[in-house]
C-alpha cells in the first residue's frame, strides 16, 4: 500500500508544480481524485495480499482485507465509472483553472 499511496502523492505534487510552470503559457492543470470507482481494480490489485510467502505482512494484510470488506458492503462505497468519466469530461472542458463540483 505504501507504493500505491506514495505514487498518489507524487501525482499531486507533480500536478501542483507543473500548474505553476505552465500558467505563464495559459495552460491549466487539474487533478481529479475520485476515490473508489466501481471496477475490478480492487480485486486485481489486491491479489498480492493472498501471497502466503509474505509472512511478515500477514497481520497487516488480514486487517486491511477485513476493513476493505467492510467498506465494500456500504452502498456508497464506490462511484460508477460513467459518473467519474462525466466528471473528468466536465473538468476538462469547463474552461476554469479549478474544478468545482456541483
Amino acid at each position: 500500500m505504501s507504493l500505491y499511496h506514495s505514487s498518489k502523492f507524487a501525482v499531486e505534487g507533480f500536478s501542483e508544480s507543473v500548474s505553476y510552470e505552465l500558467a505563464s503559457q495559459n495552460i491549466k492543470v487539474k487533478l481529479i481524485e475520485p476515490g473508489a470507482i466501481h471496477t475490478d481494480f480492487g480485486g486485481r490489485s489486491m491479489e498480492f495480499f493472498y501471497n502466503d510467502d509474505l509472512t511478515d505482512y500477514k497481520l497487516f494484510t488480514a486487517a486491511f482485507r477485513a476493513k476493505l470488506g467492510d467498506m465494500e458492503k456500504q452502498p456508497a462505497y464506490a462511484s460508477p465509472p460513467e459518473m467519474v468519466a462525466e466528471t473528468i469530461y466536465q473538468a476538462a472542458t469547463d474552461g476554469t483553472s479549478q474544478f468545482n463540483p456541483k
